[in-house]
């Protein structure tokens, strides 16, 4: 708690701009900005930033799937005329900027990774299911489906079976990969990191279920604090 209460304090002296106030002036307007009541107000229990992209998917007794990710960045500050509706900033991300950063062509759409995923299996399942984690919503989704359909795992365990990332030549390793498994991971791949413990750099797959019986299951990933619910 302590540290998070500096983390706030830091980023407050900088949004306000107490942090390059050079003369009387500017920190007096500075600390008035940091003191305002509404920029308190909204400090008040932020433990951590407010951002991301996150996933909701939705499964109703028709069978009909709907699997929505959505990023709520940090925005660009350019606000869209008539729909009170902030841009994102996606110039700084490097998975969508193959071409290197500075290098956006103007009226040209810029790609995304974020990719909402409907699985429809011969048995009769439907599976609707989605993350966040930038570079790693490929393997994140990738897993979970291969957990599904080729291990035929449970929605929840699909979910919180560890993960592996490559990047590069880089490959990640989740805490949770057997170790014999890792040793054989770590001679194919020289360059590789083992993390201890789940960790939210591997995604935050949340999912909804299905199947041909009419039986609903629901599976919201802890690694990002994910909910899943079925609703009588």
């Amino acid at each position: 708690a302590i540290a998070a209460a500096m983390g706030v304090a830091v980023e407050g002296r900088r949004t306000s701009g107490l942090a390059e106030a050079e003369d009387a002036d500017g920190i007096e307007a500075a600390t008035a900005r940091l003191l305002d009541p509404l920029a308190l107000d909204r400090m008040a229990g932020r433990a951590r930033k407010i951002g991301g992209t996150t996933h909701i998917s939705v499964v109703d007794a028709e069978g009909d799937l709907a699997a929505l990710s959505i990023s709520n960045g940090e925005g660009n500050g350019d606000i869209i005329p008539g729909t009170e509706q902030m841009m994102n900033n996606m110039l700084g991300e490097e998975d969508l900027n193959p071409r290197g950063f500075f290098e956006w062509r103007e009226g040209s759409r810029i790609a995304s990774m974020m990719a909402p995923t409907a699985l429809l299996t011969g048995d009769g399942r439907r599976i609707g299911l989605g993350t966040g984690g930038s570079n790693r919503i490929r393997s994140a989704i990738f897993h979970t489906a291969s957990r599904l359909l080729a291990e035929d795992l449970p929605l929840e365990a699909a979910v919180d079976a560890p993960r592996l990332h490559v990047e590069g030549a880089q490959l990640e390793i989740e805490g949770g990969t057997p170790d014999a498994i890792v040793a054989h991971l770590a001679a194919r791949w020289p360059d590789h990191r083992r993390w201890p413990d789940r960790n939210v750099f591997f995604g935050g797959v949340h999912a909804v279920e299905r199947d041909a019986a009419g039986r609903f299951d629901a599976a919201g990933d802890p690694r990002r604090g994910g909910v899943g619910e079925v609703v009588a």
